[in-house]
């Protein structure tokens, strides 16, 4: 006999389907499925929002970058590697700091990341 292999929507639908049965704790609903009740609660809440579709693998990405760093601060810490290239991020990030200290500088680890 061949294994059976189910998706992992058809698992969800089965674990909402169990939950409105009513038959067994909710909480150990979600033992049975290997799921955290914060996880079941938040399946039941997509699932009576949008229905099936809820049901989905959603992306976990953003949908926008509002705070992406503007192309004349990164020209600015690139000039200043340029022009001191034996810095690193930190060094580049504390020089700006000093030296322009009203501008808007991003985060160190932003600095090292514009320079990657």
């Amino acid at each position: 006999m061949a294994w059976r292999i189910t998706k992992v929507k058809d698992q969800r639908k089965q674990f909402i389907k169990n939950v409105l049965q009513y038959e067994q704790s909710f909480t150990d609903i979600c033992e049975e499925f290997g799921i955290s009740r914060q996880t079941g609660y938040k399946w039941l809440r997509r699932y009576k929002n949008q229905g099936e579709s809820g049901l989905e693998d959603r992306k976990s990405s953003r949908h926008t970058q509002d705070r992406k760093t503007s192309k004349r601060l990164e020209y600015k810490i690139l000039t200043t590697k340029q022009r001191y290239s034996s810095w690193g991020y930190k060094k580049i990030h504390a020089h700006l700091m000093r030296h322009e200290p009203d501008e808007n500088w991003p985060s160190k680890t932003t600095v090292g990341n514009v320079l990657k």
